[in-house]
């Protein structure tokens, strides 16, 4: 058995339009910090998450005291994997990486689900949303675990993608025919069959 990870999206239903709101506040507070991160980092030889947050942790908790330590924390790796990634595609970076798109990943200590509802936490208070459900996300929410979320804005709309953990048999070997097409022989097979 091996595990995978197939991931759902689907857009969230809201209470009210302040509990919207108070989602798309706490993406642009994770995106401020993110550009605030990649500013500092910018030009620096190593990728170390221990000077990052030297460099930022304080300084953001000191001017934007309503974000929550876990979202600074979450925009700092954010950052570090996002210059990773570029460096390892062996792309330039001529100029700071600036993330424009509003999406966040919420771990356990952002998010908790029970019972067909989601409570995510915000800035100011935790508020309880419900995915928008079809046929294939109800039955992997019964059946399967899933991971960290991940919380985006698009088009004045909030969607969660959902990483399900599921187990899968492993496909078994058939037998495989390997053909050897030489000089001497016109071909033979991986059992031993000679063809002239």
């Amino acid at each position: 058995m091996t595990t995978q990870i197939i991931c759902l999206k689907t857009k969230l239903i809201f209470n009210s339009e302040e509990d919207k709101q108070n989602i798309i506040e706490i993406l642009k507070a994770e995106r401020t910090c993110f550009n605030y991160c990649s500013e500092q980092h910018y030009g620096s030889k190593k990728n170390s998450i221990v000077e990052l947050h030297a460099k930022c942790y304080h300084n953001i908790r000191e001017f934007y005291p309503e974000i929550k330590s876990q979202i600074v924390i979450k925009a700092e790796n954010s950052c570090l994997s996002a210059y990773k990634s570029i460096k390892s595609n062996k792309q330039k970076i001529d100029k700071p990486i600036v993330k424009k798109k509003l999406s966040c990943d919420f771990d356990q200590r952002l998010f908790s689900y029970k019972n067909g509802f989601f409570k995510l936490t915000t800035l100011s208070k935790r508020i309880s949303v419900s995915p928008s459900l079809y046929p294939k996300l109800s039955e992997y929410l019964e059946k399967y675990q899933f991971g960290d979320i991940k919380i985006s804005a698009k088009n004045n709309d909030i969607y969660i993608s959902i990483p399900f953990k599921i187990e899968v048999e492993e496909p078994k070997q058939g037998l495989a025919l390997g053909v050897d097409l030489g000089v001497r022989r016109f071909a033979a097979t991986s059992e031993g069959i000679i063809i002239q």
